[in-house]
């Protein structure tokens, strides 16, 4: 059980991370490949975050076969992309 729940913290703060990373880096930013990426949910960091996370809790709960493991990791991508969401909102963009 504490393997799992390593796992999680280890999925949700490598989702958080890409989400970061894939799009507000200057380099790495995906809108900066291509035209066709440049709207939500590949430009957005709550959204591209959730997508990444309920994806890889997907993967991951299929190889481990537990359908427990989905759903809290489902509920986990919802919780974080409300935090990012309303972080995101309160910004004031001068």
């Amino acid at each position: 059980m504490l393997t799992l729940f390593i796992l999680c913290i280890f999925i949700n703060l490598s989702g958080i991370l890409l989400g970061k990373i894939l799009t507000e880096s200057k380099h790495l930013a995906l809108n900066r490949f291509s035209d066709k990426l440049d709207r939500k949910p590949f430009n957005c960091k709550p959204c591209l975050t959730f997508h990444l996370l309920w994806i890889i809790c997907t993967i991951v709960s299929i190889v481990i076969s537990s359908l427990l493991f989905w759903v809290v990791g489902v509920f986990f991508a919802l919780a974080i992309f409300g935090i990012l969401y309303l972080n995101d909102k309160s910004k004031i963009i001068k």
